[in-house]
């Protein structure tokens, strides 16, 4: 029988479709760059024993490494980023980070600080 491997791919786009090349979170032990062999330049990957996306790679991996490459504002100014419910968006980790949207579902985050990150 063939075993199947679950890939996370977090893909960023702005309201002009404008990208920023995706992350991907594969199941491995150990980071291998020829995992990203044919992907867009600019990619970049993580690991995780199941290959889902979790609190410490959002945060440490996606958000700190991977979007301030692309993303790196002002001081004065800020960056709106909606996500969706994931457990990994919604940690006591991001918390500070997020803001609940008035009038929508409780799953839906914005993260408006991204340039306040430490």
């Amino acid at each position: 029988s063939e075993r199947s491997y679950t890939t996370t791919c977090i893909g960023t786009v702005n309201a002009l479709g404008q990208y920023i090349p995706p992350f991907f979170v594969f199941k491995r032990e150990r980071k291998d760059i020829r995992l990203l062999d044919g992907a867009l330049p600019g990619s970049q990957h993580a690991v995780s024993g199941k290959g889902w996306i979790n609190n410490d790679l959002f945060v440490k991996e996606f958000l700190e490494n991977h979007i301030k490459r692309y993303i790196n504002p002002p001081k004065d100014k800020k960056v709106l980023i909606l996500l969706d419910g994931h457990r990994s968006h919604t940690s006591k980790q991001v918390n500070h980070l997020t803001l609940e949207i008035k009038g929508q579902s409780k799953r839906s985050k914005l993260v408006q600080m991204l340039s306040d990150i430490s």
